[in-house]
């Protein structure tokens, strides 16, 4: 549950660490958040519960599998910010629409996130999934495997790739580097409102 989820509702969410500098222990832990968006009976709910005081913070992609409707949210401790995704967007574990003074920042997200504005804007799913697998910066890659490491990658694994599909609610975990587009399972959504199932 720490990286992705959806529940009966159709909303989805997954997960990226992001470090502002300080821990506020009145605030809530990011998994407590992560479970609590599983209870989420609607997208204003699911907003609410990630914006939440976090005792330090985290990226969150919020997603509404019903009304195809995502945002990325930047939260550290009680501040927020909502980025309604209307076109292709990246994030790599730093944050980039909330201002956070004293923020973590390490050489990879600096990287990927240099590497990503050299790319093509991907306009397909397919051309989404070549970003997520480049790896051109032999240093700090976007994705991280044996091949990487092999060829001197100074970071990382990644540990797993995901392609969120709205349209047809469905979520598909990448068998290896995404770019190859090898789908190891799929997942589907509900897209209409269903009993509430408690796990």
């Amino acid at each position: 549950m720490s990286a992705l989820a959806f529940n009966s509702q159709g909303l989805g969410f997954s997960l990226n660490w992001v470090g502002p500098g300080t821990c506020d222990v009145s605030g809530l832990g990011r998994n407590f958040v992560s479970r609590q968006l599983l209870t989420a009976q609607g997208w204003d709910e699911a907003k609410s519960i990630v914006a939440q005081k976090h005792a330090a913070g985290h990226n969150y992609q919020l997603l509404d599998f019903a009304h195809r409707r995502i945002s990325n949210f930047e939260v550290a401790h009680d501040k927020v910010s909502e980025k309604v995704i209307d076109q292709a967007f990246f994030h790599a574990n730093q944050y980039q629409t909330l201002e956070v003074p004293g923020q973590i920042t390490g050489n990879s997200s600096l990287h990927r996130l240099a590497r990503a504005r050299q790319l093509p804007v991907p306009r397909t799913a397919a051309e989404a999934l070549e970003v997520l697998g480049d790896q051109q910066d032999h240093a700090y890659p976007i994705f991280h495997d044996q091949l990487s490491h092999r060829l001197g990658d100074q970071s990382d694994w990644t540990l797993a790739s995901v392609l969120f599909d709205l349209q047809e609610g469905r979520v598909d975990l990448m068998a290896g580097n995404p770019k190859d587009g090898v789908v190891q399972r799929t997942f589907q959504v509900p897209k209409q409102r269903t009993e509430h199932i408690v796990v």
